[in-house]
C-alpha cells in the first residue's frame, strides 16, 4: 500500500505511524 504513505488518510490513525516505517523501507 504505497499510495497510502504518499496520501495518509484521517480515517486510519495507524496511516501515521506506518507511512513512516513504509518510507523507511521505500
Amino acid at each position: 500500500m504505497e499510495y497510502v504513505t504518499a496520501v495518509p488518510h484521517p480515517r486510519t490513525p495507524a496511516a501515521g505511524p506506518a507511512r513512516a516505517g513504509r518510507r523507511s523501507l521505500a
